[in-house]
């Protein structure tokens, strides 16, 4: 089976650990004992195929029905509402995301200037820019990523967003699948749609922490997965590890924040 992404979770595990002695006589002696260790166990992302992607289509089209009917705005209603009320942005907010763009794209020419000459024949000065540049243009692309995370938050209750992410929560169900005993397994199960379901509801409210660590994993890859649809494992690592830098230095920039307000 083709894979996109592999991972591992360590699992505590009671295995047997042999020792042996020699004793006065020259005799060997093994003894064994049931030890707990940390069993790296691994689970995969697998590519998913043309009929999947054509069901995943299908259901994805259902659930936008599903929610139309209920009630829920298109994004298109949406936003023709914003825009007869004078769009999603007020006055203020559109001055601070042209500056903070503004800002960003100085911050990435730049850098982009430097990057463009080889590593080799960089100078002293062109290094330790480069090194502050990428501290300094964290407060204006977090500031970014929060105007977009506000904005992004006013269609979360649009029919498109209710059946987005019921397809993301389809394709986790099929895509997740696990290494046992050197044979290939779906962690969901292989049943039905619902069957695959109560798998799911049944490790989200269970209380083995084991399962629950996986699951929140398989979710968080496979919504990686399907905002960029990563062709290979290294473009996939890629993306993840992007994530994280990012994740890394808002933590790092909020702990300067607490500093300097103390």
């Amino acid at each position: 089976m083709k894979r996109i992404y592999e991972f591992t979770v360590n699992k505590e595990e009671t295995v047997q650990e042999k020792s042996t002695k020699k004793e006065k006589d020259g005799t060997e002696v093994t003894t064994s004992k049931d030890v707990v260790k940390e069993v790296p166990q691994k689970f995969f992302l697998r590519r998913p195929t043309r009929a999947m992607t054509d069901e995943a289509e299908l259901y994805y089209g259902v659930k936008l029905a599903e929610g139309i009917k209920a009630g829920l705005l298109t994004r298109a209603l949406l936003e023709k509402r914003f825009d007869n009320d004078g769009g999603v942005r007020n006055e203020d907010d559109e001055k601070k995301y042209k500056s903070i763009s503004d800002e960003l794209k100085k911050f990435y020419e730049e850098q982009a200037k430097i990057l463009e000459i080889d590593e080799k024949k960089r100078t002293t000065s062109q290094k330790k820019r480069l090194k502050q540049l990428e501290k300094e243009v964290r407060p204006a692309r977090k500031a970014l990523r929060d105007l977009q995370l506000d904005e992004d938050s006013l269609y979360e209750e649009t029919a498109e967003s209710r059946a987005r992410n019921k397809v993301i929560l389809w394709w986790m169900l099929h895509l997740a699948h696990a290494e046992q005993d050197g044979k290939e397994v779906e962690f969901f199960g292989s049943g039905d749609l619902d069957s695959r379901l109560t798998r799911y509801d049944d490790i989200d409210e269970g209380e083995d922490v084991f399962e629950i660590i996986v699951a929140r994993k398989f979710a968080y890859y496979v919504s990686f997965w399907f905002v960029g649809r990563p062709n290979s494992q290294q473009e996939f690592q890629e993306m993840v590890d992007l994530a994280l830098k990012l994740d890394q230095d808002e933590e790092e920039d909020e702990k300067e924040e607490q500093k300097a307000n103390e």
